[in-house]
């Protein structure tokens, strides 16, 4: 269905104010045919190209009488809207009714909406095994996030016997799939060696894959890496660059390493003035050992 997307194609209120009961009288003027998946293309076409409050209660329509007249994206796109409570109220029971009847192309993401109701309880009494049974539907769909709740349960035993191994198969499979949480916590399964054989190269490759993704807190522990030569061969100066990167984004501990390397000049030139600020930095926010570090630097010569 062809749309224009330029900004005066956008259906514009008659009104400040457009309540349901009007945009489900508007809808019910739309002729049906053959074709009930109409509603749900509309419901598309406003996601995409309108935003407001009045357009949710629109999309909300659509799928609405989609639904009642039996189309699966829509019964899915109206499960979603009660999961998350979008221009309705709030109502898992209603989603999951929806939900279990998603069709083909939107099975994943239903079933993972599934997953994650049962995992938490909402709106419904929490279910772990239920939980499980979803993501895994979801998860051998290709669902990195499912990928990586799996993993989670797997590696605590939510719902499912704890299997560590398990948990580092999804974990790999999220982490490819760029999941950031998988990345890291795969990284630290690899570093203690639970679930698999200790390996400090693939638990530094997947620190380095998250800091890269934008993780801070990753990106001070490849810092860490260079730093003690884990999985890698020391470099002070590499150290350096990665503890910056995490410190500008605000990881405390980042910020002590950096202050000290700057104190100590290792893998950079020695300067008092950039390691006081440094671990002034990390100080006002309650660091005990930036608080220590800057007295000794402060007290120096």
């Amino acid at each position: 269905m062809t749309q224009s997307t330029s900004p005066s194609s956008k259906p514009q209120p008659e009104s400040d104010e457009v309540t349901l009961a009007e945009c489900r009288k508007l809808v019910k003027q739309l002729p049906l045919s053959d074709h009930p998946g109409v509603f749900f293309e509309a419901a598309d076409w406003f996601n995409q190209f309108a935003s407001d409050e009045n357009s949710e209660k629109r999309k909300f329509a659509l799928v609405e009488r989609g639904a009642e007249h039996g189309d699966l994206d829509c019964k899915f796109g109206l499960g979603f809207c009660y999961s998350y409570g979008l221009a309705v109220k709030q109502n898992e029971q209603q989603a999951i009714r929806l939900l279990r009847m998603a069709p083909q192309s939107c099975h994943a993401e239903a079933a993972y909406e599934l997953g994650v109701i049962y995992l938490h309880g909402e709106g419904v009494r929490k279910d772990l095994k239920k939980a499980v049974q979803w993501l895994r539907i979801a998860a051998d769909a290709g669902l990195p996030e499912a990928q990586y709740d799996l993993a989670v349960c797997c590696q605590h035993g939510e719902g499912v016997r704890k299997n560590y191994s398990e948990a580092v198969r999804w974990y790999i499979k999220a982490a490819e799939n760029k999941d950031t949480d998988a990345q890291i916590n795969l990284a630290g399964l690899y570093y203690e060696g639970n679930g698999t054989k200790k390996d400090l190269k693939k638990s530094l490759h997947w620190y380095r894959q998250a800091a890269l993704n934008g993780d801070a807190d990753s990106a001070y522990d490849v810092g860490l890496a260079y730093e003690r030569g884990e999985g890698v061969k020391q470099d002070q100066r590499a150290a350096v660059r990665w503890y910056r990167r995490a410190a500008s984004a605000g990881t405390i501990p980042a910020q002590v390493a950096l202050g000290a390397a700057y104190r100590d000049g290792n893998g950079v030139r020695k300067n008092k003035s950039k390691a006081v600020l440094w671990l002034t930095i990390a100080a006002v926010q309650g660091d005990q050992t930036a608080m220590q570090d800057l007295r000794e630097v402060t007290d120096s010569p």
